[in-house]
């Protein structure tokens, strides 16, 4: 992982969150990429060659996002409202954000997203 200028994809279908995210990433000093997971994202993902990789929880059950979390090299941290990560192993950024500290804490769940793998 970049420890200049993090790369953050994020993937959820709700376009308040994804320009929250792209708001803090960029007051951070990082980069940020982001996507409605109204389709397949993967090809970009492999593009851009991010450094994590945020999930949103209500899109876990899609296909390509069951090829995402089990087949990348990249880290995934999994992110929701909900207290109980319910797709096991991979670490999980619940929300509500910290937004004083959203960049450094989702680059330490990636960090160990990346320790674990």
């Amino acid at each position: 992982m970049s420890e200049q200028t993090p790369k953050v994809f994020y993937i959820g279908p709700s376009s308040f969150v994804r320009l929250y995210v792209e708001k803090v990433v960029k007051r951070d000093r990082g980069d940020v990429y982001t996507h409605a997971g109204d389709e397949d994202p993967r090809y970009l993902i492999d593009d851009l060659g991010p450094d994590v990789v945020l999930l949103d929880e209500k899109l876990s059950n899609e296909s390509w996002a069951q090829g995402l979390l089990e087949g990348t090299q990249i880290p995934v941290v999994l992110t929701g409202a909900n207290e109980n990560n319910s797709k096991g192993p991979k670490p999980y950024f619940e929300k509500p954000y910290q937004d004083e500290t959203f960049l450094s804490d989702l680059m330490k769940l990636a960090r160990e997203a990346k320790d674990g793998a």
